[in-house]
């Protein structure tokens, strides 16, 4: 008896030991969030250097080259171009391959662009570099591979994870334009470009060798919140649903999606690229411009935090509908009252619709596709989403330079917005 009363209470005590180890486990700082963090500045550095920061170099570009505001947009368009083209491809690699590999090639060729284009001497250069270099670097890192990764060490709180990564786009857009304004102010766009550059391999690269982990078996862990399969768990509903690109083309909701997350970034994109040269027809000047600028990924940024909290209580569809609400009245205000105050206002609403469209992208993709689809569903849809960032900002600037003024491209802007309304009312349901 006295035998078994000392094996009962070993048992006991290795019970209570067990349950204080899983209480440990479970308040210990888990690596993902490492994960987040890392693409949390990688969105920052890309999306500040490469698409927010341009709409400073227009005019500089303009006064060099000698060409108007529609050419000096060119090299974003072929940025763009170039990421609708490879990004179908950059998801399969990704959804097969090791994410770390490929984010480490994109940054080299993000860095290796921004230092071409510093020695460019002709505005067809530029347009090149951006293409070839720059939007062949993108599309490797940012947001599909970011996207990618975040998803692959999250199972519980992806959304929140995705958010916080998306915030760096904002964030990239706040801190990057006025830098590069104030290093042109100081001595030329050359020199900005050439920083940009060397950013990319004495920060970025350096950082994802040391940090990434492409999943997290790699580093001996499981996924945030995930069932172990061996205690009888079950894989997350929804995972591996489609096999193939053929499988996900053929897919109605598929095209529904590629719409409305399209328009609603190319109006983004459109706004973005020409705020600065719309606040000097205001009157105001290159720095102003760009201080707007800054105000609108400000924002966005802000507009991140608060639809993270707004989704999980309404869901993402009702979600990107108050976000397409308020890019409505930022358009309206901008076509029919375009003055200081209307301007300020533009701003805030536009900023803070943005911060619900891009997690919504991955978000979307996972809920109707898996999670495990998410990389090749998003390069599959990047032609049609970078086509319409491709053309919506030269377009803005055609009108401009045609007519002197934004308002006829900013009504379209206004009916692609209600296009998003139309096509996203059957799908993007709640999770």
């Amino acid at each position: 008896m006295e035998k078994e009363a000392l094996t009962m209470s070993g048992s006991e005590e290795l019970e209570i030991a067990d349950s204080v180890t899983k209480g440990r486990q479970s308040t210990a700082f888990f690596y993902g969030w490492v994960i987040v963090i890392n693409g949390f500045l990688l969105e920052m550095l890309v999306m500040g250097t490469a698409l927010y920061s341009y709409s400073v170099f227009v005019l500089p570009l303009s006064r060099e080259f000698g060409t108007g505001v529609f050419g000096a947009m060119l090299g974003l368009t072929g940025m763009n171009a170039a990421v609708a083209l490879l990004s179908p491809v950059a998801g399969l690699l990704i959804s097969r391959g090791s994410i770390k590999r490929y984010m480490v090639v994109g940054l080299a060729l993000l860095g290796a662009g921004f230092l071409l284009v510093s020695h460019a001497s002709a505005l067809w250069q530029v347009i090149a570099l951006y293409a070839l270099f720059i939007g062949f670097g993108y599309a490797f890192v940012a947001p599909i591979a970011a996207s990618a990764v975040i998803t692959n060490w999250f199972t519980q709180m992806r959304g929140r994870a995705l958010s916080i990564a998306a915030i760096g786009t904002s964030f990239g857009g706040l801190v990057f334009p006025p830098i590069a304004a104030y290093i042109i102010s100081l001595s030329d766009w050359r020199t900005a470009t050439l920083i940009f550059g060397a950013l990319y391999f004495l920060m970025a690269i350096p950082m994802v060798l040391l940090l990434v982990a492409n999943r997290p078996a790699d580093k001996g862990l499981k996924p945030y919140g995930a069932i172990d399969a061996d205690a009888g768990g079950a894989r997350p509903a929804g995972a591996d649903r489609f096999q193939s690109a053929g499988e996900i083309l053929l897919s109605p909701n598929f095209w529904l999606i590629a719409a409305a997350i399209g328009a609603s970034f190319a109006v983004f994109m459109g706004l973005t690229a020409n705020i600065v040269p719309y606040a000097k027809t205001l009157g105001y000047s290159e720095k102003q411009g760009a201080l707007f600028l800054s105000g609108l990924t400000a924002c966005a940024m802000l507009g991140k935090v608060v639809f993270a909290v707004i989704t999980d209580r309404v869901g993402p569809r009702n979600t990107f509908w108050v976000a397409l609400t308020l890019d409505l009245i930022g358009v309206g205000f901008l076509i029919f009252m375009p003055t200081y105050m209307t301007l300020f206002i533009s701003t805030i609403c536009v900023g803070l619709s943005s911060g619900g469209l891009l997690p919504s992208w991955p978000r979307f993709a996972g809920m109707q596709f898996g999670s495990d689809a998410v990389a090749k569903v998003m390069g599959l849809m990047a032609p049609i989403v970078n086509g319409g960032m491709m053309l919506a900002p030269p377009f803005a600037g055609f009108i401009f330079d045609r007519y002197g003024d934004y308002r006829v491209a900013f009504s379209v802007f206004f009916v692609m917005v209600l296009i998003a309304f139309y096509t996203s009312r059957n799908v993007c349901r709640p999770e």
